[in-house]
């Protein structure tokens, strides 16, 4: 059943994508053979002006279909490095956002259609980073995350950082690959426990 309704959903989304493409074309071209008409264009140089702007209108429906169907595409998520140390053990990466902090996150590029921003962080030993701020990235699901290594982020946790942190946010980033033994997962659902368990990854040489 699952499997019968989620082909009869791609089906619905493929139609509905073909009709947005068909819709851009029949309404630039009438509107090209209107226009031309208007100015008093015949037989070639009319049908030239319709199929013109019906190529126009063609690709209006292209990026309509790809801003709604494909939005990461679109509008890509932020894309964060972590520059880390050679033999990184960490299995997650915290980010805190402390305003205290002497490292800002250096964001570049902007939030256009086909672009987004990109940052480079470097991270100790530790894994674990203060920040000025994470407005950027707070309470988003979708950011995506590389590492300097190689891996590649497959987890992500986030919320207000346990008090006793001096932080104020927290970002997390899961490393895929197995769990090197002695780098449990941090403990997101107890506060306590995660303010310890940050105090003690931060102490660690």
């Amino acid at each position: 059943m699952g499997g019968d309704s989620m082909g009869a959903l791609a089906a619905v989304i493929f139609g509905a994508m073909i009709l947005i493409l068909l819709a851009g074309f029949g309404i630039g071209f009438f509107l090209g053979r209107f226009i031309a008409g208007r100015l008093g264009w015949r037989d070639c140089k009319r049908a030239l002006a319709a199929l013109g702007t019906g190529a126009a209108g063609l690709c209006i429906g292209a990026l309509i279909v790809i801003a709604t169907f494909f939005e990461s595409t679109w509008s890509p998520p932020p894309m964060i490095r972590f520059d880390v140390p050679p033999g990184f053990a960490p299995h997650w990466v915290i980010l805190l956002e402390d305003h205290n902090a002497p490292t800002a996150v250096a964001w570049q590029g902007v939030e256009l259609p086909f672009s987004g921003k990109s940052a480079v962080i470097r991270v100790p030993r530790s894994g674990v980073v203060r920040v000025r701020d994470l407005s950027e990235i707070a309470g988003r699901g979708d950011i995506r995350a590389q590492w300097s290594d190689g891996a590649r982020n497959r987890g992500l946790a986030s919320g207000p950082a346990p008090r006793g942190s001096g932080a104020t946010l927290f970002s997390a980033f899961e490393r895929n690959g197995p769990n090197a033994p002695g780098n449990e997962d941090p403990p997101f659902i107890d506060e306590a426990a995660l303010a310890a368990y940050i105090a003690a990854r931060e102490r660690a040489p």
